[in-house]
């Protein structure tokens, strides 16, 4: 027969809100050598229930949005067929994706109101939506670019990823408990995905093995609901 204590740790479980500032790139060694691959700043927010196996594992899930993708500077192409190295397009690259994270995380307990924990896990994605956005030039010559010439300079949508989005991810986490039910997380986080980012019948052909990478610091604050809890607040 079990104790009502066990049955107390089982019961254990939390909702999580999540922002997370980012910087996203596209990882790709052939796409590398025509045009400069940087990190573009963006952002993830989402919302994440956690569940205790134990008071130190715990599984979790939820609804993430993140905007991926990357940013580039190509060079200018001038009418006489020469580059300006003086000038350089400015063009950002969006991939903004809903996810569905599964992980794990480990708990170790510092003090008494701040604790440690290890993350690591997976999440799959749909695509919803993918954007050019930048300036191109900024002189009278074009840019005469077989991935960009057709664009204006302003928004336009595109057909380069991969609608379905498969991604690991790991990272560690720091715990303040605000009250006996309330806490806040800072987590840096890194995020790797293991299949084709791009579309194979779209514009970028020819890449190697195109992955999105993603580093972002998850700021979090999570309520805890069950009577658990409860037994803890005077010692809080």
């Amino acid at each position: 027969m079990r104790s009502q204590e066990g049955i107390k740790k089982i019961e254990k479980y939390q909702i999580t809100f999540l922002l997370a500032p980012s910087i996203e790139r596209l990882n790709d060694r052939t796409i590398k050598l025509a045009l400069p691959l940087e990190w573009k700043p963006s952002y993830h927010i989402g919302i994440e229930y956690k569940r205790f196996l134990d008071p130190d594992l715990s599984f979790s899930t939820g609804l993430f949005f993140q905007n991926k993708g990357f940013k580039t500077r190509p060079k200018i192409l001038r009418s006489d067929g020469t580059f300006d190295d003086t000038k350089r397009g400015n063009i950002i690259i969006s991939a903004r994706y809903l996810t569905i994270p599964v992980g794990f995380d480990k708990h170790f307990q510092i003090k008494r109101k701040f604790h440690f924990m290890i993350s690591g896990g997976f999440m799959g994605g749909y695509l919803i939506n993918q954007t050019f956005n930048g300036k191109r030039f900024n002189a009278p010559d074009n840019l005469r670019d077989p991935l960009f010439g057709a664009f204006s300079n302003q928004v336009s949508n595109i057909t380069w990823f991969n609608r379905k989005y498969f991604a690991w991810n790991v990272g560690v986490g720091f715990i303040q408990y605000i009250k006996s039910k309330l806490i806040v997380i800072i987590q840096p986080m890194y995020q790797r995905q293991f299949t084709n980012a791009l579309d194979p019948d779209g514009p970028l052909v020819g890449a190697e093995k195109p992955r999105l990478d993603s580093f972002s610091l998850d700021l979090k604050a999570g309520y805890f609901f069950n009577k658990q809890i409860k037994n803890a607040r005077k010692s809080f």
